[in-house]
């Protein structure tokens, strides 16, 4: 059964039970708060506020954290965790268990004395919504999920607030010590009846401070929603939201729907679709029910599901339901019914809708009609387009996003008379300035086949015709494509056009320019970027900073990143403990282990606390076991728990001294946790294979593989680059198959060709190339590098192998369809001449004009150079008169190669017969 059908039975069947009760209880009161989740954790006593990192995800969670005072007596459930299933592993740490010390924390449960009780908040009393009583969306059946029925309710409470936080489970700020009642049965308040008023205050002003969440940070909502429902499943998620008893809003079950669609667009599988799919009616049937209007963020991903997969019927019976519910706007539905005929290709229907607007001009069916023209320019229509841009008129559409859509696609489509035509009307209807420029903007990006230089060419030369001035707002539209393409310099070109015409640059802008930056490797611009904050008066946060100084030390100008610091105090923000990694984790990298040692002494000035990645840092680069120790015990006296990079810097730490075993044992530490632990493995094989133990690395490997387990794609390429050369090909192919990250599949493919070219292995070539050229299908220069890379490695060895360059050549043309590079023509030049082989040499020859590459200086060189290896000076004499002379390196590499090559005097008649004669 297809995905249509499987889908159509049970929707259809679905819509019939509108009124079937569902099987799941909502136990959420229908308020309009935007606050998403309220996870309340049990957690330690202190008089000390808990130190969670302040990151942006925490803002979303209200976290009321229940605590005792000091000298109660809690003891703490030991956590399982996954042992090391490798028995080489736990061989070694038997073996070496006698003599060794390794600094493992112990897993041994603390206790606390004394005891705390609880108040539970009154339930807050909210008004109801009003069920819609038009609502037709069924409540589908589906198995009551139980959260802790097979995740332990500890477990489950670190997971959850891991994931509310933005850490992993076992990062620093994590619950280490919570309580083993039911998760979400925890009270929302701890009892304060004993605490002073003031330190009431004070842990309020801090919950605010770190959970709050506000509409600034309104993304963040889906973010953490989609985060639970990948870890959990979106039943249980939606069992979560009933039972935390708090409101759920419309952002939730909007993430909820978009993490089914997902489930359902990756899998293949048709019962887990129809699952997926019954989940999205069961939660539109919920917010129906509760009252909520039905928005297009709802509805609409199904439905753009429905006609990506041309399911038709389902999204006739959705469709009609929605239509029925009363929707916010019932006009934005013709935009799904255009896009729906035009994927199945019913030119009838779409034909009758551009009929429909261009008979009837009604105001009344105005915003219809908006919506059918948005879909047809959104999908290229041109010929439907044409005949109807005679009869509307776009400046009469209300939504000013709706009308750059359409300039949009004008530029798509090459419409520049029909362009100028609504510019200049809307200028003629007093149509605000910027709105004009914001149009103009969305003209110049949408032209195809052009360069963002000349698309900004094009942006000022449209704003001279109307004599306006670019608004501050398509400034920035234009700076955000630039910044989508990676030309940091031409946005940045535009930003000294804002500054000239004094306008004032938006702080979002600055970053969407500094993550480009980071994106396009262009980190010297931080130095150009640094200078902006003053001259537009903008007012960054400490992540800005932080963003900066990564950038920084990244050009290896520390000098720069402490004047951000000192910047950055006297502007009134908090330094950070990420900002101060970052310059340790550069210096270290610069192997200058006494400047990043000093940056101990300016946390400790600046009072910035030391975290688990300040302590990674600081063992991963000791110089002897001592050291290693002396910072990991100074680590838990700071009561700073250690996460996994902490583990991977210890094995790092070991395998550097050279101790094997002890790396090895670092997996038997029971305080890593299962989600980091594959993490841990991957770091010790790439460790043992980078210092010479590829054997024991790739035997580790292979028992992590047996076992089910997956390895970083970065610890398969250090196994891939320490491949010895005698193993076996099939065995370095199954390596190149288990490297899935598309940052490291590149370098992966070259390694592994590389290793093929230098050991013969030619059988295997033509697939590589195959991966590489489908990697680059839409970047022909970096692809080209890379082959000319192969030439070059194969014309740089002592012996040559010219069938193998030979070879490579008729791969890439007749297998791979391509044309050799002038470079890659060049090197196999220059091996035929290392290989004195004249006749392969002059093929090479022919290649040139065969590829459309005109000889130049360089190609007659080498042939020249060829020629003379080989003793044919008389074509070399003859090749010598085509090569110009006016430059002096031209005539020093002549000069040389007559010298290298040159051919020794002929014997006369004479001196032959005398050297013939037999001596007496």
């Amino acid at each position: 059964m297809g995905k249509s059908q499987a889908l159509s039975s049970f929707f259809r069947a679905a819509l019939q039970r509108s009124k079937t009760p569902s099987a799941i209880p909502v136990a959420v009161p229908p308020t309009t708060t935007r606050k998403v989740l309220e996870l309340c954790v049990s957690k330690t006593p202190s008089a000390v506020p808990v130190a969670v990192p302040p990151t942006t995800t925490a803002k979303v969670l209200e976290l009321c954290a229940s605590k005792t005072t000091a000298g109660s007596a809690t003891k703490l459930p030991a956590k399982t965790l996954k042992k090391c299933t490798t028995p080489a592993l736990e061989t070694a740490s038997t073996a070496a268990a006698r003599s060794v010390r390794i600094p493992i924390p112990s897993s041994s449960s603390s206790t606390i004395k004394g005891s705390t009780k609880t108040r539970k908040k009154p339930p807050r009393k909210t008004k109801q919504r009003r069920p819609s009583a038009s609502s037709t969306l069924p409540n589908i059946k589906l198995e009551a999920s139980n959260i802790g029925s097979d995740v332990p309710p500890l477990e489950l409470t670190r997971e959850l607030e891991s994931i509310m936080l933005g850490l992993p489970c076992d990062a620093e700020g994590a619950s280490d010590e919570l309580s083993s009642g039911n998760v979400l049965g925890i009270p929302f308040l701890r009892d304060l009846t004993n605490t002073d008023p003031s330190q009431r205050k004070e842990e309020s002003r801090f919950r605010k401070d770190k959970f709050i969440f506000s509409s600034s940070q309104e993304h963040h909502v889906e973010k953490i929603t989609r985060r639970i429902a990948e870890k959990f499943g979106s039943e249980k998620t939606l069992d979560v939201f009933g039972k935390l008893g708090r409101a759920t809003g419309a952002k939730e079950y909007d993430a909820l729907i978009k993490s089914c669609l997902k489930i359902a667009r990756e899998t293949k599988d048709d019962e887990i679709i129809s699952k997926q799919m019954s989940m999205c009616s069961h939660i539109l049937t919920m917010m129906m029910e509760q009252g909520f209007q039905i928005e297009e963020n709802s509805y609409g991903p199904v439905l753009m599901y429905f006609i990506d997969m041309r399911m038709v019927q389902e999204f006739d019976s959705l469709h009609q339901a929605i239509k029925t519910g009363k929707p916010s706007s019932p006009a934005r539905l013709g935009y799904y019914e255009m896009l729906r005929y035009i994927r199945v290709g019913d030119e009838q229907k779409i034909q009758e809708l551009c009929n429909m607007i261009s008979l009837g001009c009604e105001t009344k069916n105005l915003k219809v009609h908006e919506n059918y023209f948005i879909a047809l320019c959104e999908s290229n229509r041109k010929n439907d387009i044409l005949p109807l841009l005679d009869v509307i008129d776009v400046t009469k559409f209300e939504s000013m996003e709706h009308i750059s859509t359409i300039f949009n696609s004008f530029g798509r489509l090459s419409l520049e008379s029909f362009t100028m035509k609504f510019l200049l009307a809307c200028k003629s209807c007093d149509y605000a300035a910027e709105n004009i420029s914001t149009l103009v903007c969305s003209y110049a990006t949408g032209i195809p086949h052009l360069e963002v230089e000349d698309v900004s060419l094009k942006f000022k030369e449209l704003h001279s015709e109307l004599d306006i001035k670019p608004s501050i707002g398509s400034y920035e539209q234009l700076i955000a494509y630039c910044c989508d393409e990676l030309k940091v310099y031409v946005a940045l070109d535009l930003v000294n056009q804002i500054n000239e015409d004094q306008l004032s640059l938006s702080m979002d802008t600055f970053c969407k320019l500094l993550d480009a930056i980071d994106e396009s490797r262009d980190y010297i611009l931080v130095r150009r970027m640094y200078s902006l904050l003053s001259n537009h008066d903008l007012q960054p946060t400490t992540d800005t900073f932080r963003k900066m100084i990564t950038l920084s030390v990244r050009i290896k100008d520390f000098d720069l990143a402490y004047d951000m610091l000192e910047d950055l105090k006297n502007r009134g923000l908090k330094p950070t403990a990420n900002m101060f990694n970052v310059i340790m984790g550069g210096f270290f990298r610069q192997k200058n282990a006494h400047s990043a040692l000093k940056v101990l002494k300016e946390m400790e000035l600046a009072d910035v606390k030391l975290d688990s990645q300040t302590y990674s840092y600081l063992i991963g680069n000791c110089w002897n076991e001592d050291q290693i120790i002396k910072y990991y015990e100074k680590m838990q006296l700071d009561g700073i728990k250690a996460t996994k990079h902490v583990s991977m810097a210890l094995v790092n730490a070991y395998a550097a001294l050279g101790h094997f075993e002890k790396a090895k044992q670092v997996l038997l530490d029971k305080t890593i946790v299962d989600e980091a632990l594959d993490e841990v493995k991957s770091a010790l094989v790439s460790a043992l294979a980078c210092h010479g133990q590829f054997f024991d690395a790739f035997g580790i490997y292979k028992e992590i593989k047996d076992a089910g387990n997956n390895i970083t794609s970065k610890a398969t390429v250090n196994l891939i680059e320490q491949f010895p050369s005698d193993g076996e090909t099939s065995e370095l192919l199954k390596l190149l198959e288990e490297v899935h990250d598309s940052e490291y599949r590149v370098d992966a493919c070259y390694r592994v060709v590389l290793h093929c070219i230098r050991n013969k292995h030619s059988s295997c070539l033509i697939d590589l190339l195959k991966q590489i050229v489908e990697i680059f299908s839409e970047d022909e220069v970096a692809m080209e590098l890379l082959f000319d890379e192969f030439f070059a490695i194969i014309a740089d060895t002592e012996q040559p192998d010219l069938e193998m360059a030979l070879k490579l050549l008729r791969i890439i043309k007749s297998e791979l369809g391509l044309s050799p590079s002038r470079k890659s023509l060049d090197f196999l030049l220059h091996t035929c001449g290392k290989a004195k082989d004249l006749a392969h040499a002059r093929s090479v020859w022919k290649e040139y004009e065969i590829a459309g590459l005109p000889y130049n200086v360089t190609s007659h060189l080498r042939m020249y150079q060829v020629l003379l290896a080989c003793g044919s000076h008389t074509a070399a004499k003859s090749l010598l008169t085509k090569i110009p002379k006016d430059d002096p390196h031209v005539r020093m590499v002549v000069e040389a190669c007559q010298v290298s090559f040159k051919s020794k005097p002929r014997k006369s008649i004479q001196e032959h017969q005398i050297e013939s004669k037999p001596r007496s």
